[in-house]
């Protein structure tokens, strides 16, 4: 109504409940120039491009981190909560303005390595609601990271993990020291300064029009939005909480079930 548009069906949850995944990167330098900080600038670039676009080969056939571990915070858990990722390359640290130009990335010229991890499942919830009429303006967005006291205690034990399995051998035989965010963030408080100020989104967002037959769902078991016929909603909004995974391969299986609904629908 503040917008001045004609509301069809009152849904409160809509734009709500938004969850999303934010990591924290921890980089290493290396003994050995054996990382990929080199590879992406000057003739080496050239030839992986060739390389890709002729023969579909090379370092840019691969994905960009090829290590993923999922492990328990707690022993004691009967399944994973973290998630780590390694990558053979290290990144200079961004600028976190938030404008698109301080938005780009680059590698650090000295060979290195990066760990980073996020809370597979995390409380903390925002919301995503729009602006104006114009549907391409853009909407206020509040990631709502940390709001549940849950995420920001497992924070620090993020960071034990990435340490832990940095100082493993063979691994840690080829490292020379932690140089983001250091050895000296050790401290809860430490760590979590690092994250807030350092961290970012793993481009997982979900949750905002959630399935269920409370009073902040959106959509019904079968991707129907409650109180409208002939509209559903069939993508990574409808999940009540993120799965503990990436969410493409979720979204394709959503996908592929939402369009069996519809042609039943249909028949």
């Amino acid at each position: 109504n503040s917008l001045g548009i004609d509301v069809v069906h009152d849904l409160p949850g809509v734009g709500q409940n938004l969850r999303e995944h934010r990591m924290m990167m921890v980089q290493y330098s290396l003994k050995q120039p054996i990382s990929l900080n080199c590879e992406f600038g000057g003739w080496r670039l050239v030839k992986n491009l060739v390389q890709y676009l002729f023969n579909r080969k090379g370092l840019m056939a691969t994905g960009s981190h090829d290590v993923v571990a999922f492990v328990r915070s707690d022993e004691q858990m009967t399944r994973p909560d973290i998630e780590l990722v390694v990558a053979p390359f290290s990144l200079k640290p961004a600028r976190m303005s938030g404008q698109p130009e301080d938005m780009s990335v680059e590698f650090e010229k000295a060979h290195g390595m990066q760990i980073f991890g996020y809370q597979t499942r995390p409380e903390s919830q925002g919301s995503v609601m729009i602006t104006s009429t114009d549907p391409a303006a853009d909407p206020t967005i509040k990631s709502g990271f940390f709001s549940h006291q849950t995420d920001y205690n497992l924070s620090a034990k993020v960071m034990h993990k990435i340490r832990e399995l940095a100082s493993q051998p063979p691994l840690s035989n080829l490292l020379i020291e932690e140089t983001s965010p250091g050895s000296h963030v050790q401290s809860a408080e430490a760590i979590m300064e690092f994250h807030s100020s350092m961290g970012g989104p793993v481009a997982h967002p979900a949750g905002t029009c959630k399935m269920g037959n409370d009073g902040m769902a959106v959509v019904d078991e079968r991707l129907r939005v409650h109180g409208i016929k002939g509209l559903r909603v069939v993508d990574c909004s409808i999940m009540p909480t993120l799965v503990s995974a990436h969410t493409n391969a979720a979204t394709m299986a959503l996908a592929w079930r939402g369009a069996q609904l519809i042609k039943k629908d249909w028949q």
